[in-house]
């Protein structure tokens, strides 16, 4: 596996954590607690296609960091609440991963900023196509050139 990367970006990290197949670890710098999530687009149904700003987030909850993920809530990007939890949540509204989450949603991927006290990861993965990063711009912002080259058509770059 690839070393985990620091994202002091905060457009990169936005950009990361939206690029539909992101796993990213969350480390508060006051507690020392830190959470690992993959954060996945919507995918669309037979004859309804997907919202393109409706995302769904697990928590790392198992040793298998490729497939111990728990359903925890969704980010929709322009909602009032930036991260919520629903009915099929598997972790409570008041957990710290939970806290956690939506504190990143609402001050980074809303808001801009990466708070002092936050420290945002990568594993060394596209956040789109989860391809191992090898360039070091691409390691640096977490998303490989050919999906950049994508997300830029998309209007997400």
């Amino acid at each position: 596996m690839a070393e985990p990367r620091i994202i002091t970006d905060p457009v990169a990290a936005r950009r990361f954590a939206t690029a539909g197949n992101a796993r990213i670890t969350l480390k508060s710098k006051v507690s020392g607690k830190h959470f690992t999530y993959r954060i996945a687009k919507a995918k669309g149904k037979p004859g309804k296609p997907a919202d393109p700003d409706l995302f769904f987030v697990g928590l790392l909850t198992g040793p298998d960091n490729g497939a111990n993920f728990s359903y925890i809530g969704i980010h929709k990007m322009g909602a009032i609440e930036a991260f919520r939890t629903t009915s099929a949540s598997k972790v409570p509204s008041t957990a710290d991963s939970v806290k956690a989450i939506r504190f990143f949603c609402e001050k980074t991927i809303r808001g801009g900023k990466i708070p002092e006290d936050l420290e945002i990861r990568h594993e060394g993965r596209c956040g789109k196509c989860g391809k191992t990063l090898t360039h070091p711009e691409s390691i640096d912002v977490g998303i490989g050139p050919d999906c950049s080259k994508i997300m830029q058509k998309e209007g997400k770059w």
